[in-house]
């Protein structure tokens, strides 16, 4: 996601459905309470997650 890949190519990367990544990244702009892929890789890279 960091690297600006679709939800079909993360989910071809980690071998599950485009729409499972798509789930997996809602939930992870619920937890980090953003809503856009730009705000999700700017909060992690805040949080120190993202190097």
């Amino acid at each position: 996601m960091a690297k600006g890949h679709t939800s079909a190519e993360v989910g071809e990367e980690l071998g599950i459905s485009a729409q499972t990544a798509s789930a997996h990244l809602k939930n992870i702009y619920r937890k980090l309470q953003v809503r856009s892929r730009a705000q999700a890789v700017s909060k992690a890279f805040a949080l120190g997650c993202l190097r």
